[in-house]
């Protein structure tokens, strides 16, 4: 009868610390759903701030770029939980394909990710999802977007009045955006989700004409490799020239242009092979990859993992590849998402349901 009451006592010591540990990641699955869903029923507005220190008097007062045009890409989804989806054609682009979009938790698997996209659209001729232009504030507002992330792309801008070139760099924001001091979706008047950016900008005064690279790179276990490559050459997104790498011109190719424009190179593909692109300042990596593993390798089998947050390691990596650090504002812009729960009443209730059945059952062997 002892013994009996005894395997009684732990079950119920047992099922009292599963129900605490039940009832905490309800509630925090709660907090949750109240916190951070979404209105998918509603649109996003992008407001992008564009200014460039031409001068050394302009140090702390930068000057606005006025003119500028902007092309966004939408690349995900967003679910009423802050999931996001990768969309069609992008699901195409290998890089994008073999990984998953909430698992992404730094800046620079984003950074790494714009290269592959642009060359794609370019290449592809995908046509932009939204546009828009900076005024006379060097402010470009867009709105009316569906809810995403996207990628901005901001046209070189040639201006000869003052013989200045002005470029940016392209990134990921996304749409909408939480607040971490109040841990809300940031409304304007309630209608519509708002997002501002700073976008970072380089200028070259008086730019100069230099000297650009194209060099081919082979990793292919010494398969048969194709006889020729043809490479295109795209300037500030259109196409400026198409070439043919080879061994006649030890796969190298090289040209001159003015400084401060934006070059994207798209090879066209051989069969069994992919393709990586790298950029170092003027000089432009292709590099083939035999897709047919050498002999005697087996790839290892990989896990899949998802933080447990994906909604705060993803859009917190989105922030850090827009202002490359981890301060917590966007260069005078609201924060991009964050969620950050409180965690430590978890664990702290967990350990005390887990010490109610080590007591019980250490109270159990001193009786015995």
């Amino acid at each position: 009868m002892e013994k009996k009451y005894k395997v009684i006592k732990r079950m119920i010591s047992l099922i009292m610390t599963m129900f605490i540990i039940t009832v905490i990641f309800a509630a925090r699955t709660s907090v949750l759903e109240a916190r951070n869903r979404i209105d998918t029923s509603k649109k996003g507005t992008l407001r992008l701030s564009y200014s460039c220190d031409i001068t050394e008097d302009n140090i702390n007062n930068p000057t606005p770029v006025t003119g500028v045009t902007i092309h966004l890409y939408r690349v995900t989804s967003v679910n009423e939980g802050g999931e996001f989806a990768w969309l069609s054609p992008y699901t195409d682009i290998s890089e994008i394909s073999s990984v998953e979009v909430n698992s992404i938790s730094d800046a620079d698997t984003w950074n790494s990710l714009v290269t592959p996209v642009k060359t794609y659209i370019y290449s592809n001729g995908i046509s932009d999802d939204a546009t828009g232009s900076s005024d006379s504030d060097g402010i470009a507002t867009i709105s009316n977007l569906d809810l995403g992330i996207y990628l901005v792309v901001t046209d070189t801008l040639v201006d000869d009045s003052n013989n200045c070139t002005y470029t940016f760099t392209p990134f990921f924001t996304s749409i909408p955006t939480i607040d971490p001091e109040t841990d809300t979706w940031v409304y304007d008047n309630g209608q519509e989700y708002v997002v501002d950016v700073t976008a970072k900008c380089e200028y070259y005064l008086n730019p100069v004409s230099v000297d650009y690279d194209i060099y081919k790179n082979w990793v292919d276990y010494d398969s048969e490799r194709p006889s020729s490559i043809e490479v295109k050459i795209y300037l500030d997104g259109s196409l400026y020239n198409t070439v043919t790498l080879s061994s006649s011109n030890s796969w190298h190719y090289s040209w001159s242009y003015e400084e401060g424009h934006s070059w994207t190179i798209s090879e066209t593909v051989p069969s069994g092979y992919s393709v990586s692109y790298s950029q170092s300042g003027n000089v432009f990596t292709l590099t083939n990859t035999g897709t047919e593993n050498p002999p005697e390798y087996q790839q290892p089998p990989t896990t899949p993992t998802t933080p447990e947050n994906p909604v705060q390691q993803v859009l917190g990596a989105v922030r850090l590849a827009i202002t490359e650090d981890d301060t917590p504002e966007v260069l005078g812009a609201t924060r991009l998402p964050q969620t950050g729960q409180i965690w430590w009443p978890v664990f702290v209730l967990a350990l005390i349901g887990i010490g109610f059945f080590v007591a019980g059952f250490l109270s159990d062997r001193k009786k015995a």
